[in-house]
């Protein structure tokens, strides 16, 4: 008796102009509907094997879920349901959700020859396991084949439509997009591979199958990577939205960085000569602001600009991944290298502090001073920055290290010094609201409450952290009046924010 399966069509859209979006289907057999529930034989040949299951049409790719431990899961399938392929180990290289806490394992996709058959294998039983069967083909019909190039770029990068993306997948059943794009400047630039076959025959087709496993295997309703490279050095758009949105590639560092996938597994495979020139290329390209031989903080720790998925994830425990193989990884060194004799030179950060402001020059004691800063980026390179917030107020007594905020090596932050009142050494740091691209701008609001009462000198400047590099500094004066020496006749300027603390 078969599992209970469920088709997800996606809908023709498109103009005149574009190819039309592939109609990718999948179909997921839940094991666990049968009368029964599923179970893999254990008394069958090879290990634990389960039943041969027929599905509704012809499919090129396989995704899985499971949410218990299995050993030596794997798969085989068949164009006719007699003569199979060898078993094909499914592994989690990639490690989508975290088992530690209780999420599910999303096995890799696995790519096939065109089958209607499969069959799952493991060393022991197990009734844990869904199955989506995706067919990314075109079913043999000869759609244009022509390359649509994205516009006012360098490198000619194959758009969502020339490869045939159905953008239904980005939404839900009522019409809501599943992740709404959001945006932030590029800081980190991370490599991966799709841990899927090497050499398969149509490249188009294993994007599309990758599409529909992060969409709707994996939920994220859009595919992880913003680009993806096959082997003869093409590229595919991947996540909708353009230059600087967020996407799905590596967890809690999607934020600031570019995911870009190399089609295959390179665990041990060497990566094509062109594979590697157009994967530097293109980093040269939409990452052009950004210093491959450089490294700063992000997210959690010092990180290179240019780095591998498992580098983003190496300060998580039980969170490792080997993605993108060790002959991918190998490559980085001479990758980065590359990447700046594209570039011309190295991009370098100059930034300046063009301006400084005062809520007032004269404050009570206990009052808050409030100083803005206008930051402008006159260099080559992304400043790359990490809070804290301009939400953080200070008191005159603390420091930056007090709150909660350490150094954190090649980030840059404003720095504010306050004479005559508290600790000195520039203790008031704030970082920018986003990493500067050359020639972006910035405002930066910080907030002080002042203490006693006499003169302040007010000195503001940049320091790229761990670097001893800094900005000259900036200055403005103010005075702290003591509250209890005013007459309500007095007719003193100031500020009307006070406090009780």
């Amino acid at each position: 008796m078969l599992g209970v399966g469920a088709a997800l069509l996606g809908g023709v859209v498109g103009g005149e102009a574009s190819p039309e979006p592939a109609p990718t289907r999948g179909w997921r057999w839940r094991g666990a509907a049968r009368s029964e529930g599923f179970r893999i034989a254990a008394d069958a040949p090879h290990g634990a094997v389960g039943e041969i299951v027929r599905a509704p049409y012809s499919f090129n790719a396989i995704g899985s879920v499971w949410r218990k431990p299995i050993a030596g899961l794997r798969v085989r399938t068949s164009a006719d349901g007699v003569t199979f392929g060898p078993w094909v180990p499914v592994t989690t290289t990639e490690m989508h959700g975290d088992p530690a806490t209780g999420d599910p394992w999303f096995g890799d996709l696995v790519l096939t020859s065109r089958a209607r058959f499969f069959q799952l294998g493991a060393d022991a039983p197990t009734d844990t396991v869904s199955i989506d069967l995706i067919d990314a083909s075109e079913d043999g019909t000869n759609f244009p084949r022509a390359i649509a190039l994205q516009s006012a770029v360098t490198v000619p990068v194959i758009s969502r439509a020339a490869w045939r993306a159905d953008e239904k997948l980005r939404y839900d059943e009522r019409g809501a997009e599943l992740w709404t794009p959001r945006y932030f400047t590029p800081q980190k630039v991370v490599v991966h591979h799709t841990a899927t076959a090497n050499g398969e025959a149509d490249p188009s087709a294993t994007v599309r199958a990758v599409h529909y496993y992060h969409a709707r295997t994996l939920g994220w309703g859009d595919i992880g990577y913003n680009y993806l490279i096959d082997r003869d050095g093409k590229i595919y758009e991947g996540r909708y939205g353009g230059v600087g949105v967020e996407a799905g590639h590596a967890y809690g560092h999607n934020s600031g960085s570019i995911g870009i996938a190399c089609l295959g597994t390179f665990t041990s495979a060497a990566v094509p000569m062109e594979m590697r020139t157009a994967l530097a290329r293109l980093i040269a390209d939409r990452a052009r602001f950004i210093d491959p031989l450089d490294s700063s903080w992000f997210v959690d720790g010092p990180m290179s600009n240019l780095m591998g998925h498992r580098d983003a994830i190496g300060y998580r425990p039980g969170q490792g991944t080997a993605c993108p193989g060790d002959q991918l990884y190998a490559q980085l060194a001479g990758l980065r290298e590359q990447v700046v004799s594209y570039l011309g030179a190295r991009p370098t950060a100059d930034v300046r502090i063009t301006a400084m402001r005062l809520n007032s020059d004269t404050f009570v004691s206990n009052g808050t001073m409030e100083v803005t800063l206008e930051v402008r980026n006159v260099g080559t390179g992304t400043v790359a920055s990490d809070g804290p917030p301009s939400s953080l107020l200070y008191d005159e007594r603390d420091t930056y290290t007090s709150r909660g905020y350490p150094s954190r090596d090649g980030i840059w932050r404003t720095a504010v010094d306050i004479t005559g009142g508290g600790a000195n050494g520039f203790p008031f740091r704030w970082g920018l609201p986003d990493a500067l691209e050359p020639g972006a701008s910035a405002t930066i609001r910080g907030s002080v409450q002042l203490r006693g009462a006499g003169a302040r000198g007010v000195v503001a400047k940049l320091v790229q952290e761990g670097r001893a590099i800094e900005t000259a500094p900036i200055s403005v004066a103010a005075r702290v009046i003591d509250q209890a020496t005013l007459s309500r006749r007095a007719l003193i300027p100031v500020s009307l924010r006070s406090s009780s603390a």
